[in-house]
């Protein structure tokens, strides 16, 4: 029981009422913590959880056929992770969060909903206790985390199944376990701790085993009174490097064999293929940065420099924000938070270099590492003078503000998919047996981690949908198999192939949207997907 709690329930008049007593006692750690409370009411109102009706098609589609019927959950984990092994991924943590979730919600969408946010508040938790040990003041870690939560590679972590936000809570154990390593008595059962935590890692997300370079660099330091000292190398540093290497080595040796084995085509063969240093530049600014539009918009500075400016103004008022601490505190102070969120966030994107996708999601773990580093930089400006305070504070408010709106669209967005998915899947359920069910898409992914293959399962066990074979084309592909394969059903985007027919049928869903500096005005959004049947399809002249 901490002091505040202990100290409302001896305080109480209702010492006598044990419900009172401990509702006192929650009351007076809300009051001490107050910041804890207001990130998580910012993160319920942002995201909500509880209003949550469609469950996405992604990794839901094949996971919740390959569990299979049995009421094993034994066997369910089993048929989870032998599709993703041989997908070339070996994450057994999140096939146990898959299994258990499953189990217990089904799909009762609310359910998973809340498991994302249950993990995502722990992260933000155990953030701020890590933030607050390294010398970051209350106000100022609150700032970053708010902002944090909300910024864009974030706000998929809340609404998708995603190992990152897990992998973050190990890695953020490991480093508070790691702080102030070389003082403590207990250094021995700290670095286990550390090494099963860095196993927690590999195990969760493979790789953000990246991450760990920055822990070893905390481990190295000696924190006081917010002043960072490399310190003497002695042999419990020896001895912690020697733990952790050998536990990650011996976690990686299975993580290396099922990716190596992986057959071609598999999730994991996609790795190596490197992309445009466009893609990695946009990943690097959107981790850096956690407001839209991004600073690409300045290019047309010349054209229209006021709305220009206006439209970038979040984005250049959190550069100004974050160069301001770092320009004008004292160098022990920030050199390393700054050092240590170099590590965090560059070996990061630079892993994610040879990987093709672009979702931002895979951005989550390392847009942590600039809220490190800028919590101590918000932490100088707001102890430098009460103008600096309120200039903070004022930026941060319209940061926030920015952040939340583009959250809270991401959100819509996400929920417009899973919907239009559904609508999909009821369409299709209503025309019987499908004996081929294709997707069109300018780049089909092969196998059987495609759109076709995720309608397939997820309508198989929603509604009993039945189809025979399913699989991703091109658009000239499916466009010829829908005009010359009997029973074909071919489903289409506007943003990919479009319409392939005259007669196509659709769905759709609207949803709300703002957009940075009008967040006022609510624009509607309508979202299509449209499906076709041989038997209806007309060449469009």
């Amino acid at each position: 029981m901490s002091e505040a709690v202990r100290a409302a329930a001896i305080d109480s008049p209702n010492a006598s009422d044990p419900i009172a007593v401990r509702r006192d006692g929650v009351l007076a750690w809300a009051r001490a913590n107050w910041e804890v409370v207001l990130l998580v009411v910012i993160a319920s109102a942002v995201y909500q959880p509880w209003n949550s009706s469609y469950l996405p098609l992604t990794d839901f589609g094949i996971f919740l056929v390959e569990r299979g019927t049995s009421h094993s959950l034994l066997a369910q984990f089993v048929g989870i992770s032998s599709y993703y092994i041989a997908e070339g991924r070996l994450l057994l943590f999140e096939y146990v969060h898959m299994t258990l979730a499953s189990a217990v919600f089904g799909l009762w969408a609310q359910g998973w909903y809340w498991t994302y946010f249950v993990l995502m508040s722990a992260a933000l938790l155990l953030g701020r206790s890590f933030l607050l040990m390294t010398g970051a003041n209350r106000t100022a870690s609150f700032i970053a985390l708010a902002l944090f939560a909300t910024m864009g590679p974030v706000a998929e972590g809340w609404i998708m199944p995603t190992g990152e936000p897990l992998a973050l809570i190990f890695f953020l154990l490991a480093l508070r376990l790691a702080l102030n390593y070389c003082d403590a008595v207990d250094w021995r059962r700290r670095a286990y701790l550390i090494g099963a935590c860095a196993v927690g890692i590999v195990f969760a997300k493979e790789l953000l085993v990246v991450l760990l370079p920055a822990g070893w660099v905390v481990s190295r330091l000696r924190v006081r009174d917010a002043k960072w000292e490399w310190a003497d190398w002695t042999e419990r540093d020896a001895f912690l490097l020697k733990v952790v290497g050998a536990l990650v080595g011996l976690a990686l040796v299975p993580v290396a064999y099922v990716f190596a084995h992986a057959p071609k085509g598999s999730y994991a063969s996609q790795y190596g293929h490197a992309q445009p240093w466009k893609i990695t530049l946009e990943r690097l600014e959107i981790v850096l940065i956690p407001a839209t539009p991004r600073l690409r918009r300045l290019m047309n500075i010349l054209v229209d420099p006021g709305f220009t400016l206006l439209l970038t103004l979040p984005s250049l008022l959190w550069i100004r924000l974050f160069i301001g601490g770092v320009a004008t505190g004292p160098r022990k102070r920030i050199m390393w938070p700054l050092i240590i969120a170099a590590l965090w966030v560059g070996l990061g994107v630079v892993a994610y270099f040879p990987w093709p996708t672009r979702a931002g999601y895979y951005m989550l773990p390392f847009a942590l590492g600039t809220m490190f580093a800028a919590a101590h930089s918000i932490t100088i400006l707001l102890e430098r003078s009460r103008s600096a305070r309120w200039a903070c504070i004022v930026v941060s408010s319209i940061l926030l503000v920015a952040t939340s709106f583009e959250a809270r669209t991401i959100l819509y967005q996400h929920q417009q998919r899973a919907h239009l998915n559904a609508g999909l899947i009821d369409k299709i359920g209503k025309l019987g047996g499908v004996r081929y069910l294709i997707a069109a898409t300018p780049n089909p992914t092969p196998n059987r981690g495609g759109w076709a293959s995720h309608l397939k399962g997820f309508g198989s066990v929603a509604n009993g949908m039945q189809v025979g074979e399913a699989r991703d084309m091109s658009c000239a592909d499916a466009k010829h198999a829908l005009e010359t394969t009997p029973g074909a059903v071919v489903v289409s985007a506007p943003s990919g192939c479009g319409k392939l027919s005259s007669n196509t049928d659709f769905v759709s869903a609207v949803v709300p949207a703002w957009q940075w500096p009008k967040l006022w005005e609510r624009i509607d959004i309508e979202g299509r997907m449209y499906v076709t049947t041989y038997a209806a399809q007309s060449k469009v002249p």
